[in-house]
C-alpha cells in the first residue's frame, strides 16, 4: 500500500509539472534552410501560418522558444499566454 501511495504521489506531481507549461503564439522569421533546421530538431513546421522562406506563426512552448534563441533566429511573441488569451476571450460567451 505504501508503494502505491508513493507511486500516485509521484504520478500526480509529474502531471502537474507538465500541465504548467505555457504556450505562446510566436512569429519565427526563418528562411527555407532554417525551417529545415527547425524540423530536424523536432519543431513541427507543418502547422500554423507559413509564408515560405520568410516566417512561421504558430503556438510554441517555452522550450521551443528557447531553441529559437539558441539557433539565433529572430522571433516575435504575438500572444504571451495563449491559454489565458482564449479563456479571457470566452468569458461571458457561454450560453
Amino acid at each position: 500500500m505504501k508503494r502505491f501511495t508513493i507511486f500516485l504521489t509521484v504520478f500526480f506531481l509529474s502531471i502537474s509539472l507538465f500541465a504548467q507549461q505555457q504556450y505562446s503564439k510566436v512569429k519565427v522569421m526563418a528562411n527555407d534552410a532554417q525551417m529545415e533546421q527547425l524540423a530536424s530538431i523536432g519543431i513541427d513546421v507543418t502547422e500554423g501560418i507559413l509564408k515560405k522562406g520568410e516566417y512561421l506563426i504558430c503556438d510554441f512552448s517555452e522550450q521551443d522558444i528557447a531553441q529559437f534563441s539558441e539557433m539565433g533566429l529572430n522571433y516575435e511573441i504575438l500572444i504571451e499566454d495563449v491559454a489565458k488569451y482564449y479563456a479571457d476571450r470566452n468569458i461571458g460567451m457561454s450560453t
